[in-house]
């Protein structure tokens, strides 16, 4: 995280390749916050139309249905990732919900905490991956092996990503390889 901070003044004598990349990275940090509660407040709203709100014309193979138009925003609120894999609105693994959320097992609830809660606008960070293209390659700016900065090269743009350790926890913020913005926080994993 000191490498991100330390980074930021630096960018009025970046090039403008590298300047957009950070300026992206610190505007989708500073909006995860919101997306997250609009997700959380919104989705039960957004439930009962998730029929009409995609339609049955697949966008991107396995991740994305081409959403009805003029309702684009509502759209983004679902997970047709998981739809398009189990035909659900839910993960069906018990692991990955609290255990009253589970032994109530109704759609909606699981739906609402699957999509809602745990993973939010998820429609919207597959769409930004379509959009962003393949993953092409990577370097590294700043820091080793467990602790570094990296500007990632995809077809359509390039996009930073960070992994660090912190009070032995490790973290992760920015764009995957598989093009989708993500944030981890304090996860249990082994240093390299």
């Amino acid at each position: 995280m000191l490498m991100l901070i330390l980074l930021v003044p630096t960018v009025n004598g970046l090039r403008w390749d590298t300047k957009m990349p950070i300026l992206l990275f610190i505007l989708f940090i500073l909006c995860e916050p919101i997306k997250r509660i609009l997700s959380f407040f919104l989705y039960p709203f957004v439930y009962p139309f998730r029929n009409k709100l995609r339609t049955k014309e697949i966008l991107w193979k396995e991740y994305l249905y081409r959403p009805t138009k003029g309702l684009t925003f509502f759209y983004w609120f679902l997970d047709d990732s998981i739809f398009m894999e189990q035909g659900k609105e839910y993960d069906d693994k018990a692991k990955r919900y609290p255990d009253w959320i589970w032994e109530l097992h109704k759609d909606w609830l699981l739906s609402w905490w699957w999509s809602g809660c745990r993973n939010s606008c998820v429609n919207f960070g597959n769409y930004q991956a379509f959009k962003l293209g393949d993953f092409i390659t990577k370097f590294r700016k700043f820091g080793n092996d467990n602790n570094f900065v990296e500007m990632k090269h995809f077809e359509n743009g390039k996009r930073l990503y960070t992994e660090f350790f912190l009070f032995g926890r490790w973290n992760q913020f920015g764009w995957i390889t598989r093009g989708r913005f993500e944030i981890d926080l304090f996860k249990t994993r082994t240093k390299k």
